[in-house]
């Protein structure tokens, strides 16, 4: 018999992975707003005569009467969140919310439907849910859910006015005027945009391609925002659809939707957000190829593999030229192409910096689309103002 002193203790087995790197600290938007607060403190008085325009100091008012508005909603939303992420254990959560993706998306959505608080609280809570391991696609349900009036925000008005409860059904009114200000075919694509996100948290179990979808759900702003902001939703419902609704008669309806309807720059700019988010979103799923090969998760990061940044390269090329045509159709202006081309140069960049085999450079480059997006912004806008 061996004596068990005579035994060497098993020792721990050694982790031989290649030690994380701590990503560099980028400069983001935090700290460029930061940066643009201080200088205007430092050199404020230079500008005091430009700054006393009463325009400016109109377009301040309701600044800070959003942000006056929005940060109790925003702290309460905080404060939920860390209540959920300290009190809550995870396995809570496992019960209280179906495991069936059908099912769990429904009752997210009624749970952010009578959350006392608007988007400015959803949102915190959206993301504290998902970092105690709640499936995004309920997470989103939650966070799509929160109604634009509220009980708070009704209670907060009635405080506000006490004795006048026609300041309150006022703020009601006032969110209905601000639907039937919209023309018909913005309202349209509004309730047919449920479809794609209704849709959305099983696209991930039925095609390789679940980013195809995202991006046909993110982007669908890009025609929503045109056709309202084109349309002549006032003068539809208050002129025509009365007659419409009492005779039946659609054939006023479908000239209004003509009226409105989406043009070139529209399509072509929702096509570019498309692939768009094909390219940054196959990023961010090559962190994730182990673990959703695992659960049986399907994704482009999956489906292409060591090809993933040819792909991604085709993907942004095809976003590019799409949004360059997309300025042409609007007639955007000569600065529109060198100022896009900063775009361009960034995207080329993420490929260049790609590695499949790295996570935490794939978040990187997923978080650097920030970067691009408002590149492509300042194009579109600084071109329309020089035009």
């Amino acid at each position: 018999m061996l004596d068990e002193s005579t035994i060497a203790p098993e020792r721990p087995p050694v982790d031989r992975r290649p030690a994380r790197s701590q990503p560099a600290r980028r400069f983001g938007v935090l700290e460029a707003l930061v940066a643009g607060m201080l200088v205007l403190l430092v050199a404020g008085r230079w500008f005091t005569g430009w700054t006393t325009a009463p325009w400016l100091q109109a377009w301040a008012t309701v600044f800070v009467a959003i942000c006056v508005q929005a940060l109790p909603f925003l702290v309460l939303g905080t404060l939920l969140s860390a209540a959920i992420a300290v009190l809550v254990p995870a396995s809570f959560l496992e019960r209280a919310l179906p495991r069936n993706p059908a099912l769990a998306v429904p009752v997210a959505g009624v749970a952010g439907a009578v959350l006392p608080g608007c988007e400015c609280a959803s949102v915190p809570v959206a993301g504290g849910l998902m970092a105690r391991g709640v499936a995004p696609a309920a997470a989103l349900a939650f966070l799509l859910s929160a109604p634009a009036i509220n009980p708070v925000v009704l209670v907060a008005t009635a405080v506000a006015f006490p004795g006048q409860p026609e300041m309150v059904a006022a703020r009601c009114l006032a969110s209905l005027a601000i639907l039937l200000s919209l023309p018909p075919t913005a309202v349209l694509l509004g309730v047919a945009s449920l479809a794609l996100v209704a849709a959305y948290p099983f696209m991930k179990r039925i095609t390789w391609w679940p980013q195809a979808w995202l991006g046909l759900t993110f982007n669908w702003g890009a025609l929503l925002g045109f056709s309202a902001a084109i349309g002549t939703g006032a003068e539809f419902w208050r002129g025509m659809a009365p007659y419409v609704i009492g005779t039946g008669d659609t054939k006023l309806l479908m000239r209004a939707v003509a009226d409105s309807g989406l043009q070139w720059p529209a399509v072509l700019l929702y096509a570019a957000g498309v692939f768009w988010t094909l390219g940054y979103d196959t990023i961010y799923a090559l962190q994730d190829m182990d673990d959703d090969e695992l659960i049986g998760v399907k994704s482009t990061a999956r489906l292409f593999g060591d090809k993933a940044p040819v792909w991604i390269a085709r993907f942004y090329t095809l976003c590019f030229a799409l949004v360059l045509a997309s300025g042409y159709a609007a007639h955007a202006g000569w600065l529109f192409t060198p100022l896009l081309l900063l775009a361009g140069a960034h995207f080329a960049w993420q490929v260049k910096r790609l590695d499949v085999g790295d996570g935490d450079r794939a978040l990187t480059l997923f978080r650097a689309n920030r970067e691009a997006g408002a590149l492509i912004a300042i194009a579109f806008l600084a071109a329309n103002w020089f035009n």
